[in-house]
């Protein structure tokens, strides 16, 4: 009986390319076994003569090869061989991991690249928060590699650093732009961040001030400190960040147009606003109404500021933008206009 060849050529009635090369496991690319077909018998026989070649360069190689050589093959074989996975098929895998290390970076050089590139595009206190961000992230992930952080790793070390919606919802946004840009730059071959889980912000419940609790805010920063009223009442009533409100002037609030102006080098978002002046807010302001000058006093605001809480008792309750969600929860349910809402509030996000 003739010896069957290594490489039989047979012919599949009803294919585009019916001629049909049967490759085996060791002189794949893939290292399985494959099926491989030609629209003629001369490509096929030319693969087939090719695969022959090959067969001979191999069985030369092999028999130069030393034994300990062949004996850390065969136990790279039994460790494979509960993945499925060939030799070829680990080292294709290796060789790709190492090609991809050698051009990544440190997480702690992608960070302060990041940080570096946002100092000047953020306001003192964004950037500073950023800055507290890799402060926390940077002696964890600082020394290994973009290329081999994964997403489990960054839930593990979310789960750490931010326990709470709120300070996760944070971290992620932090950690995105600079993994975006390591794909981009070849750093890495993808996010890891994209697949984690976001909070659910419809779950996020943002605090507010009752009503029983503006009231009495307002009262006692009339007893207590009245020179700082304008900044609370204006935090509550139209909802301006608290950043924002340190740097407005009293030339921003036009009681003759009804608004206020938020410029853009003093807006958060650094594009211009107008907010309406509903009519308690325009009581509360003209005992206080000057030509120039800034709204808020500045001169030992954090004292100030901190004073009129605690004799108000919301002190220990009270978290950033309370007042600006507290407008925002109280004009919408009085108005019902999400979309005046968000021009008001800076945002275009409808979800924020």
């Amino acid at each position: 009986m003739p010896k069957r060849s290594d490489f039989p050529i047979r012919k599949v009635e009803g294919r585009s390319k019916p001629w049909m090369v049967d490759v085996l496991p060791r002189y794949s690319d893939s290292g399985k076994r494959e099926r491989q077909f030609f629209a003629t018998q001369r490509e096929a026989l030319a693969l087939q003569a090719k695969l022959k070649r090959m067969r001979e360069e191999h069985g030369t190689t092999v028999r130069s090869l030393p034994p300990a050589i062949m004996d850390e093959a065969a136990q790279a074989l039994r460790a494979l061989a509960r993945t499925g996975a060939s030799i070829t098929e680990a080292v294709r895998h290796y060789v790709a991991w190492w090609d991809q290390s050698q051009s990544s970076i440190t997480f702690a050089l992608a960070w302060d690249s990041h940080q570096n590139a946002k100092e000047p595009k953020l306001r003192p206190r964004s950037f500073e928060r950023l800055r507290q961000v890799g402060g926390k992230l940077k002696p964890i992930i600082g020394e290994r590699l973009l290329a081999e952080i994964t997403t489990q790793e960054l839930e593990t070390l979310l789960s750490d650093v931010a326990p709470s919606d709120a300070q996760r919802g944070n971290y992620i946004r932090a950690l995105n732009p600079v993994f975006k840009r390591g794909v981009a730059m070849g750093h890495c071959k993808a996010n890891p961040v994209e697949a984690l889980e976001r909070p659910d912000r419809q779950e996020l419940t943002p605090d507010t001030l009752t009503p029983e609790q503006v009231a009495t805010l307002l009262e006692n920063c009339i007893e207590t400190d009245a020179e700082m009223l304008p900044f609370f009442a204006i935090g509550l009533f139209a909802g301006v960040r608290p950043d924002e409100l340190k740097r407005l002037e009293w030339s921003d609030v036009d009681f003759d147009e009804s608004h206020i102006r938020i410029p853009a080098d003093k807006s958060k978002t650094r594009t211009k606003r107008f907010i309406g002046l509903e009519a308690n807010l325009v009581e509360w302001l003209l005992p206080f109404r000057r030509k120039e000058g800034l709204v808020t006093p500045l001169r030992n605001f954090r004292k100030r500021f901190d004073a009129i809480r605690k004799s108000a008792q919301v002190f220990e309750s009270w978290q950033d933008d309370i007042m600006r969600h507290s407008y925002a929860s109280n004009w919408l349910a009085a108005f019902e206009d999400l979309d005046r809402l968000r021009a008001n509030t800076g945002h275009t996000n409808p979800q924020t």
